[in-house]
């Protein structure tokens, strides 16, 4: 709710507190972390942080699939996806990823690139060549994702 009235910075913080709460009863990696994740790299995104976004150095991110200097909220999340298998959670974490690296400045192109087209491949997959004139590539790619974690 607070992502759909653009109040990213109060959304942030509600994500960071599930975030722990998850992380502290199921100690495992799982895709509810991953979600969460993806949406602080979304809140991050939204205001502009595209270095937040995709390289986070918060120790807070200590999973088991990421064992390296710079955590990235969206690499994570995708890490995450992998691990469980849940190629839609992959696919909107590697647009989102994708559209932040574009966004940020110095970045080379070649990796957003692969991101989109990584995304992309997924999306065909699932949902064909539809297309879907009502919706926004946002809402798009949700159609991939359990809805209770949208």
């Amino acid at each position: 709710m607070h992502i759909r009235r653009k109040h990213f910075g109060v959304a942030k913080v509600l994500f960071y507190q599930g975030y722990e709460i998850i992380r502290q009863l199921q100690p495992s990696v799982t895709i509810q972390r991953g979600a969460f994740l993806y949406k602080i790299g979304v809140c991050e995104m939204e205001t502009g942080h595209y270095e937040s976004a995709v390289c986070d150095q918060t120790p807070l991110f200590k999973t088991q699939l990421v064992n390296r200097d710079c955590r990235k909220h969206f690499d994570e999340a995708i890490g995450i996806a992998k691990e469980r298998e849940i190629d839609g959670e992959k696919a909107r974490a590697l647009r989102m990823k994708s559209r932040a690296l574009k966004s940020g400045e110095g970045v080379t192109g070649q990796d957003a690139d692969a991101s989109m087209e990584e995304a992309e491949r997924i999306r065909r997959k699932y949902l064909g060549n539809r297309e879907f004139p009502s919706k926004t590539e946002d809402q798009i790619y949700d159609l991939m994702i359990c809805g209770q974690r949208r």
